[in-house]
């Protein structure tokens, strides 16, 4: 299991309260991958590039929104 039940359901909580933030940021992604877990990335539209990517090992570990 990548994360215990209550991480899963704190990063869930997280990530559902920046809902609409994230939707709508030219700037970030936060995806799931069944290999690692969530990724966080820093991305960019004009030109398009991924810069960079960080598996969230905890709540704690995501990003604050910008």
């Amino acid at each position: 299991m990548l994360y215990t039940e209550k991480e899963k359901h704190e990063i869930e909580r997280v990530k559902e309260a920046f809902a609409e933030h994230l939707r709508q940021s030219p700037d970030f992604e936060l995806l799931w991958s069944d290999k690692v877990g969530y990724v966080w990335l820093t991305i960019g539209v004009n030109p398009l590039y991924v810069d960079t990517g960080i598996r969230i090992w905890t709540p704690a570990g995501l990003p604050a929104p910008q």
